[in-house]
Parts: structure tokens; sequence; C-alpha cells
């Protein structure tokens, strides 16, 4: 038996005992059980028991953002946007503002064609982190689709002035999407926010240098759905 499964046995078997010898005793041991053993299964790509999960945890505790946040994660990856919409703002509404939480919907509000909500969302992101890399490519590219190519130039270059943090400033899940297989960050919890920011700016701001509009990178699945294949392909 791997080290994961290890894991996950222990969680369900302290879960169990809680369950048949002190039903009721243990609320906030229970929730962090739960909430762990989901993480685990979110690492290894278990989608449905983790969700099984959370939505237990929602049950005996509906006012948890980090649980709202990571289950809107989870239904976003599975192209459920309006669940995930709804679990978005269920954590902005149960926790104190922070970027996390509006970036997601963001993204989700794009996939739905809500550009103008999503914009509104972006902007809110950036006023909460002024150096949000992710955010800046993101809203560089609906800018640019909806013709504000200077906007999307200003966006591109505070995103590539923008500090990078290592790797080890970071423990977000890392993604690949689109043709070029830029890095895509799923936030789970209240980890710090993954910048890949350097190759991604990279080719926008060339784009923008060469004085073609054709080809740019999107930073984004939302972007690449919404826009089309062509829209991502690689301009580096």
């Amino acid at each position: 038996m791997g080290r994961t499964e290890a894991a996950r046995g222990l969680l369900t078997a302290a879960l169990d005992y809680i369950a048949k010898e002190a039903p009721g005793k243990y609320p906030e041991e229970c929730v962090l059980l739960l909430h762990n053993r989901a993480r685990l299964q979110t690492a290894h790509g278990q989608s449905d028991g983790a969700i099984a999960d959370l939505t237990e945890l929602l049950r005996q505790q509906p006012g948890d953002s980090e649980a709202h946040l990571d289950r809107g994660v989870l239904f976003q990856r599975a192209g459920k946007y309006d669940e995930a919409l709804d679990d978005y703002n269920a954590a902005i509404q149960w926790s104190p503002p922070y970027p996390e939480p509006f970036f997601n919907r963001a993204q989700t509000l794009t996939a739905l064609g809500r550009v103008n909500e999503a914009l509104t969302d972006y902007d809110y992101v950036l006023t909460l982190d002024p150096g949000h890399v992710e955010a800046l490519n993101d809203r560089a590219c609906l800018h640019y689709h909806q013709g504000m190519f200077g906007a999307a130039r200003n966006d591109i270059d505070r995103g590539t002035s923008a500090p990078v943090p290592s790797s080890s400033d970071s423990n977000q899940e890392i993604l690949t999407c689109g043709p070029a297989k830029i890095p895509y960050p799923l936030m789970i919890g209240s980890s710090s926010v993954f910048r890949p920011g350097p190759l991604i700016n990279k080719g926008l701001r060339r784009l923008f240098d060469a004085g073609g509009f054709g080809i740019v990178h999107a930073p984004t699945r939302a972007c690449e759905g919404m826009l089309g294949r062509s829209f991502a392909q690689e301009f580096i």
C-alpha cells in the first residue's frame, strides 16, 4: 500500500470511529478530517471522492469558505461552471476579501461568456494584489478580445515587470492547458498565488512590440474556451 492510500485509510478510520463511537461529539475534528481527505484525493485526481467529502463537510459546516473554494475548483475543472460559480460566491460571502475566490470567479465568469462581470472581478483582484500576474494576463486577454489594445498592452507591461516568486514560495497545483502547455493554477485553499509570469508575458509583449494582433497566448483555459484555439497559439 502506498503512502497516499495509507493516509487516506487513516483518515477514513478516524472518521468511521467518530461516527460509530462518538456521533456528533467531535464536529471540528470531523470537519478537519473531511477537508484533509478531500485535499488528499484532489491531489491524486480522485475528484468525485473529494467533492463528496467537501459536500459532507459543507452539510456539517455551511459557512466554511475554504471548502467552498476547493469544491468550486473541482467543479470548474470538470466544466461545471454554474456549480463552481455558486461555490465561489459562497467563499466570497463567508470570508474577508482575498484574491483567490475573486480570481477563480473571474475565470468562471469568462468561461460562461460574462466578460464584463469577469473584468470587474479581475479589477478587484488587482486592487487586493496589484502584482497578481495571472489576473493581469487574463485581463489583458479580455481587453484584447474587446479591442482595447492599449489597456491590454498596459496589463502586459505590468505583468512583465511584476516580481515572480520561486517555486518554493507556492504550493499550488499546476496543470497545463492549450497547445503551448502554459502553467495554469488551481487555487486550493488559502495558499499563496502561483505566478508563472515571464514566459507568458514575454510572448504577449513581443506580439505587441511587433505590432501584430493575430496570435497571442491565452494564459488560462477560460480565455482559450471563449476565444477559440487560434487565440491560444504559441508566440514565444
